[in-house]
């Protein structure tokens, strides 16, 4: 699991490269972890750009263009996966 620092770089860096980026597919690896309906989800986070990313302890918060915002642990593995 990353340390505070760890997180801290990681937050920097995604907001480097993924602030102003458009989600066009989503892919959950573990659906129970998302705590609505997957399709609705899905139809929700797909066309939202990332407006922010924000960090709370070790927890990513990436803030979205249409008023929701995901929460990210990024766990041992670190399993972010932007393309």
């Amino acid at each position: 699991m990353p340390e505070l620092p760890e997180v801290e770089t990681i937050k920097k860096q995604l907001l480097k490269k993924v602030k102003g980026k458009t989600f066009k597919k989503v892919e959950v690896k573990l659906p129970k972890m998302v705590k609505t309906d997957l399709k609705q989800f899905k139809k929700e986070i797909v066309g939202a750009k990332i407006n922010n990313i924000k960090r709370r302890a070790k927890v990513l918060i990436l803030e979205l263009s249409n008023n929701y915002a995901i929460i990210v642990h990024l766990k041992i593995s670190c399993p972010l996966i932007f393309k």
